[in-house]
């Protein structure tokens, strides 16, 4: 996935096939990353300028089905929490937008200040840092 922050940035019109094949095998692989990603997104740890519709659109463009409504429980945050809660919301967004979403378009995501900036696990943050260098 260290080519998809170009495309999730905004700065890039499509994600590069590398980012699709990365992102492929997150999805498949350890789901619980990609819900560390999305969460911790803001974190400056990380690094990322993320455009989380752009991400959420991540799926679609690459054909790789993702469903963020169950990273509140991969990430063991209770349901009613706003973290999760601002889940279940990216995922109404989603699949709305996603659709919709051309390689070619940008569009500007929703902000959710509600997340927390901090990771549910530190080896999952680490595993991400490695992922996106």
């Amino acid at each position: 996935m260290a080519t998809c922050p170009p495309y999730v940035g905004g700065q890039a019109k499509a994600p590069t096939p590398d980012c699709c094949t990365g992102f492929k095998q997150v999805v498949n692989n350890n789901k619980k990353c990609l819900c560390v990603i999305i969460k911790d997104r803001n974190d400056p740890e990380l690094g990322l300028q993320m455009n989380v519709t752009l991400a959420l659109g991540l799926p679609a463009v690459c054909k790789a089905p993702a469903n963020v409504s169950k990273c509140p429980e991969l990430l063991h945050l209770d349901p009613k929490s706003p973290e999760a809660q601002a889940f279940y919301q990216l995922e109404g967004n989603s699949t709305k937008t996603a659709s919709s979403l051309a390689p070619s378009t940008t569009v500007e995501g929703p902000t959710i200040a509600s997340m927390g900036s901090r990771s549910s696990s530190g080896a999952a943050r680490q595993n991400i840092v490695g992922l996106l260098q």
